[in-house]
């Protein structure tokens, strides 16, 4: 695949097999979409904490994670499955996107739009930050 194509996830709403986010340039939202779908096939298949990154890290296609995971996959194996989200968001993500999103959420406003909407919009940017020190908690 060509470096500057876009990232994508194979097999999303496969219930036996991992999703797989393929090479290429990887945007936050795909990176989001492949954590939901690798955590909706942990419940589909009953996986156990322990037992999650080992069931997914292959499926991460682009080299750099590739690279990373075979060199240290003794210790990434042991991770906490938010830390680990954190590591790849390092691995796959440009430099500063965590801080271009969380200034995205800053400017959101509800103008004509529900609501409704207008929180979907705010939770949705938040969900990429997950794993990352930019997220919003409740808190």
């Amino acid at each position: 695949m060509p470096r500057d194509a876009e990232a994508t996830i194979l097999n999303p709403d496969s219930l036996t097999h991992p999703p797989i986010l393929s090479e290429g340039f990887v945007k936050p939202e795909t990176l989001v979409q492949w954590f939901a779908h690798a955590e909706n096939f942990f419940l589909q298949k009953d996986v156990p904490e322990n037992r999650r990154i080992v069931r997914v890290a292959l499926g991460l296609k682009p080299i750099k994670c590739q690279n990373w995971y075979f060199a240290s996959k003794v210790d990434i194996n042991q991770m906490d499955w938010v830390d680990f989200m954190g590591e790849v968001h390092k691995k796959l993500l440009e430099p500063g996107w965590a801080q271009k999103v969380r200034m995205a959420i800053e400017k959101v406003r509800q103008d004509h739009r529900t609501f409704q909407a207008f929180e979907d919009d705010i939770l949705r940017r938040n969900a990429m930050l997950r794993g990352n020190g930019a997220f919003l908690n409740e808190d």
